[in-house]
Order: structure tokens, then C-alpha cells, then sequence
């Protein structure tokens, strides 16, 4: 007995001593582990200090000192529209509201209509703060697919850097759900892919233009799910209001058709820089919510951007065309082309916009960083002087005519041509086998 209990211990001493050695805590992968809770804390803080701030000049517009325009008056109409909606039973659609917004924009705006834990606004703004968080979670997804955490930090950096209107606007959805387009397109999900460009559409109706282009890139056996989902997510948006259909062209398509040349869009900049050059006469009067520059040329400009855009377009898919099946590299990089044309040449160009280009750039960045960095840099530089142009120097563009608040807006409108053709000059620099593909 004594024998086999001496056996015994012998075996359970070479197990534990040799056959099964104990693994001890490596030194450098716990010094990573802490560095990167560390880094994640430091993340988190400095994205609750910057939004929280962010969100407070957003909300409080006397920020920018008397006699500003006020960046919050969007969602002052929301609270009015949202109101008549819940408490007056008015039809979005219908004669009273007659809404410019597509479908998915109601539920967005009736959130803060159901908390009501504060004011309308102060929860629109604490909202939209939640969906820039959503596409900074997005950026680093993409980030630990592709190893580049470019797009995160410029995502974290030109959201506040446009100012009030980033969380004033319904417009960070739109942009959240194109970061996303691109998160799920890596993940090979195309069904959810074409399910983020319905709800883009339905919401903003800008983002239809890019389901082409994800269509000749997307692979092929994908192809189906993509449109499939599109398709079905639109009609989801639209059941709702299929009694009131006509109403709704109305209001929306129709409204955004009979729109004028804007005053802040290059076309109506170049008008008022013709006015302070040569006496060109031009009117600023306001129209859809906005400010609208008149002229003789007016009808004319409106022409030529409606055709530049259909050029744009045009252009864009057929370099879709030569793109890579599964090639999201190059991808990336027309999407942000393309935008920002569109944007550029468009003949209404609101500060808000800005946000679509900030998501697209922030993933280019986060899948093609060398390639993209030019174009994103002078996106930073059009963010800043998009924030300067509204609300700073809005009033003194329009209609005091200071010098410096027009040169400002027309270096916003023609630096904004100038990140799409950067974004151009990238895809057509990019390797033809990529390196980051569709799944």
C-alpha cells in the first residue's frame, strides 16, 4: 500500500512538473492587454468630453454671440412637425405639413416626441450624438478588418469640427448608414448592404445613386441579395403611405425639383461674386427653407448643374464598370468621387451635406489610407471653412457682402470639387488586385 501511494505521487509530480508545466502570464501580452483598456478609456473620455461639448454649442446657438443665424432651426421645425403629427393627428403628407422628408425620417424625428424627459431639442441633439457614436463603433469595425484606424480618427475629429449643424440635422444618420454600407459590405452581408441603402434612401433619397455602383462591385453571386434587399427595404418604408402616394411625390419629389439655385451652392456663389465684381444683379430671397440666389441667369445655372450632376453619375458608373469585381478599396474611393461631384456641382449645397463626404472619406480612410489621405485632408480643410461659412459668417456671405465670408464660401464650393477629383486620382493610382475585397 505504502508502495503504490509512493508511485502514485511520483506520477502526479512528473505530470505537474514535466508532462503539464504550468504557463505563466507572459509579461508583454498583459502590458498590451492594459494598454489597450487604457487606450479604450482615454477613447471613451475624450469622445464624452468633445460631444458633450459639441452637443451643448449645438443646442445653445447664442454660443456664436448675437445676431447669428441659428443653426438650431431645423429641429425646431421637427418639434413643429412632430407636434401637428402626434397631437393634431396631421397626415405627414397632407395639405397642412406637406413634409419635404421621405418616409424614414418620421420615426427618427418622433423619438425626442415620445421622451420628452427635456426639451425637444436638447434630446434631438442628445440623439444624433448616440448615431455619431454608432458610426465611430462602425469606423472600428472596419478598422480591425483592415488594421487602419485612420477612418476612426477622422471620423472623431470632423464630426464637431462642422459645428452645429453635424447634430442639428437628420443628416449623421445618412451618414451613419453609408459608414455602415461599407462595414457590412467587408462582412460579405450585401443583403444588409442593400437593406442601409433603402433606409438612406427613404430617409435622404441621395444615397439611390450609389446602389449602381455597389452593384458592379458587389460579387456577383451577391448581386440578387443586394438589389433584392434594396428593393424590399424601400417598399417596407413606403407601405405605411401607400394609400397617400401621390401626396407624397408631391411633397417630396416635387419640392425638391421646383428648388432654385441656393445661394451657398458654387452656382450661386459664383452670382455673388459676379455682383461684387462687376454689378451682376442678384436677389437673395429665401425659398424651401432656405436661401436662394436670383438672377438673370438664375434658370440657366439650374440647367447646367442638373446636367453636370447626370454627368457625374454617368461618369461614376461607368468607372464602376471598370472596377474590380469585389474591389472595396477601389470602391471606397469612387463612392467619395462621386459624392463629392455631386455635392460640389449640385445646385443646392446646405452645410449638412458636409456629413455625407465626412463618412465616406472616414472609409476610404479606414480601407485605402495612403490613397485616400489627399482627399481627406482637403476635406478637413472644407469642414473648417463649411463651420466658418455657417453659422459664423453666414449672414455676411449673403447679404452684407464681406469679402472674406464670400471668398470663404466659394473655397468651401471649389475645395469640395477638389476632394472628388483627389478621390479620382486615387482610384485610378489604386493596385488593380486589391488587397481588401468583398466577402
Amino acid at each position: 500500500m505504502t508502495l503504490s501511494t509512493d508511485l502514485f505521487d511520483d506520477a502526479v509530480d512528473g505530470l505537474v512538473d514535466e508532462s503539464l508545466p504550468i504557463e505563466q502570464p507572459d509579461a508583454t501580452a498583459i502590458a498590451r492587454r492594459r494598454r489597450r483598456r487604457w487606450a479604450l478609456v482615454l477613447v471613451l473620455a475624450a469622445f464624452v468630453v468633445s460631444r458633450g461639448f459639441a452637443g451643448y454649442v449645438a443646442d445653445h446657438p447664442a454660443f456664436y454671440g448675437p445676431d447669428m443665424p441659428d443653426a438650431t432651426g431645423d429641429v425646431h421645425y421637427y418639434d413643429h412637425l412632430t407636434w401637428e403629427m402626434r397631437h393634431e393627428d396631421a397626415s405627414p403628407y397632407g395639405q397642412k405639413l406637406r413634409i419635404e422628408y421621405p418616409p424614414a425620417a418620421i420615426p427618427i424625428m418622433m423619438v425626442p416626441r415620445y421622451v420628452r424627459a427635456v426639451s425637444y431639442r436638447t434630446e434631438f441633439v442628445i440623439f444624433m450624438v448616440l448615431f455619431d457614436a454608432i458610426g465611430l463603433y462602425g469606423l472600428t469595425r472596419i478598422a480591425k478588418r483592415t488594421g487602419s484606424w485612420w477612418g476612426a480618427a477622422a471620423w472623431f475629429v470632423l464630426v464637431p469640427a462642422l459645428g452645429p449643424v453635424s447634430y442639428t440635422r437628420l443628416d449623421i444618420v445618412l451618414a451613419v448608414a453609408l459608414v455602415w454600407t461599407i462595414e457590412r459590405a467587408l462582412a460579405g452581408r450585401w443583403g444588409h448592404v442593400g437593406l442601409l441603402i433603402a433606409a438612406g434612401t427613404a430617409l435622404k433619397l441621395v444615397p439611390v445613386v450609389l446602389l449602381p455602383l455597389l452593384f458592379f462591385v458587389a460579387p456577383r453571386d451577391r448581386r440578387r441579395a443586394l438589389v433584392g434587399s434594396f428593393v424590399g427595404g424601400v417598399g417596407l418604408a413606403l407601405a405605411p403611405f401607400i394609400n397617400v402616394l401621390p401626396d407624397m411625390y408631391q411633397s417630396v419629389i416635387e419640392y425638391h425639383t421646383e428648388r432654385g439655385v441656393q445661394a451657398e451652392s458654387i452656382w450661386g456663389a459664383g452670382m455673388l461674386a459676379a455682383q461684387r465684381l462687376v454689378d451682376y444683379p442678384v436677389s437673395i430671397v429665401a425659398s424651401h427653407r432656405a436661401w436662394d440666389a436670383v438672377a438673370p441667369a438664375s434658370d440657366l445655372l439650374k440647367t447646367l448643374s442638373n446636367g453636370a450632376s447626370f454627368v457625374v453619375v454617368l461618369g461614376a458608373l461607368a468607372l464602376a464598370l471598370r472596377t474590380r469585381v469585389g474591389d472595396l478599396r477601389r470602391l471606397t474611393l469612387l463612392l467619395l468621387a462621386a459624392m463629392s461631384l455631386l455635392v460640389g456641382v449640385g445646385r443646392v449645397y446646405s452645410p449638412q451635406y458636409v456629413l455625407w463626404l465626412i463618412a465616406l472619406g472616414a472609409v476610404a480612410m479606414a480601407v485605402a489610407p495612403r490613397l485616400a489621405a489627399p482627399a481627406v485632408g482637403v476635406l478637413a480643410v472644407t469642414t473648417v471653412l463649411a463651420h466658418l461659412e455657417f453659422p459664423i459668417w453666414f449672414w455676411d456671405a449673403l447679404f452684407y457682402k464681406t469679402d472674406s465670408a464670400l471668398i470663404v464660401l466659394l473655397v468651401r464650393d471649389a475645395l469640395t470639387l477638389v476632394v472628388g477629383g483627389l478621390a479620382l486620382w486615387a482610384w485610378k493610382r489604386a493596385p488593380k488586385d486589391p488587397v481588401v475585397s468583398a466577402a
